[in-house]
């Protein structure tokens, strides 16, 4: 602890005391070092504040764990599918700058091998007609040529707001489709469907995902043959 002298009675006073704890007298060094300490003390905190804050910031801009992808057409088996990755860079941009939509890159594809079945096992969900796939399944797949880009037929992809029982439907599309919705600003979870044609019949919805922002979603639909 710092110490100094009482101006009045010479007794060592600690230099924060407020006042001398022999004669009590009221030093302006006293009150000084008090405003200072106390100054210092609030500028610690905020600068603590702060830097919290940032962290928290950039941890939070990171978003949860999503898949990323791209656009394109064609039923494309084998290659490096960069055009995809291309695709994905793009839809990544655009949900970073305009948080308020929900983006998604839908994939649609098949086993090359009509009597291929070991894709099913790897499924990590089933939504509607189709089982979904991991991004990196997926590309493994792609680019081996043991799975292609399904654009033979149209579907329809839809999710689900579990909180609000909303549900958004975009026009069906054949091959890669890049899809948002403006009115999503509030969606926290979805729910997948995804289905041949315009007419869901009877499909289930698939199992809740957590909705991150500023980030495009990998949807890899492989469908039933």
């Amino acid at each position: 602890m710092t110490i100094g002298t009482c101006q009045t009675c010479g007794s060592a006073v600690p230099l924060l005391a407020v006042a001398c704890p022999h004669c009590g007298a009221t030093h302006k060094l006293h009150a000084i070092g008090i405003t200072v300490a106390v100054g210092v003390l609030a500028l610690a905190v905020l600068v603590g504040s702060f830097a919290l804050s940032l962290h928290v910031s950039r941890k939070l801009d990171l978003g949860a764990p999503a898949d990323v992808p791209a656009a394109g057409t064609g039923a494309q088996t084998g290659g490096d599918f960069a055009w995809l990755s291309e695709g994905m860079e793009t839809c990544e941009s655009e949900a970073k700058s305009d948080l308020a939509k929900v983006y998604f890159m839908v994939v649609p594809i098949l086993p090359a091998n009509k009597n291929d079945t070991t894709w099913t096992s790897k499924s990590v969900d089933r939504a509607g007609e189709a089982h979904l796939l991991s991004s990196e399944d997926a590309m493994a797949g792609l680019r081996s040529g043991k799975l292609r880009i399904a654009a033979e037929k149209p579907f329809t992809f839809s999710i689900l707001d579990p909180d609000s029982s909303a549900v958004y439907t975009w026009k069906s599309k054949v091959g890669v489709a890049k899809l948002a919705s403006k009115d999503a600003d509030a969606i926290a979870n979805f729910r997948i469907r995804v289905y041949r044609g315009d007419d869901p019949g009877s499909v289930e919805w698939g199992d809740s995902f957590q909705r991150a922002k500023a980030t495009c979603h990998w949807v890899n639909v492989l469908f039933d043959q």
